[in-house]
């Protein structure tokens, strides 16, 4: 990426990740996290709930180290909240955010 001149990557992690009893399948997920906040780069970690093919656009950040809450997310939904990202690059650098749909 510095070769490229790319500065800011958005990464999609999962829900789960920094549970004390980490289940197997979430190791690569919590790899993913670590390297990318140890890489220097701007970056927003997503970690979202179970996906939905739901059409709704409805969701709720917390961040790193606050209780996970809510429930399955839309497609729909993380999409929305990427693009606003994209749109708006200086918004949530450096920030591990779960993502849900509101509970």
């Amino acid at each position: 990426m510095s070769d490229c001149h790319v500065r800011r990557i958005i990464a999609i992690s999962s829900i789960g990740i920094y549970d004390k009893a980490l289940k197997p399948v979430l190791i690569p997920y919590r790899k993913l996290a670590d390297i990318v906040e140890a890489s220097g780069l701007d970056y927003t970690i997503l970690r979202p709930d179970w996906f939905t093919d739901g059409e709704e656009v409805d969701y709720a950040l917390t961040l790193k180290g606050e209780p996970e809450s809510g429930k399955a997310i839309s497609r729909k939904s993380i999409a929305s909240f990427v693009s606003t990202l994209v749109r708006d690059p200086e918004k949530h650098i450096k920030e591990n955010l779960g993502i849900s749909k509101p509970g």
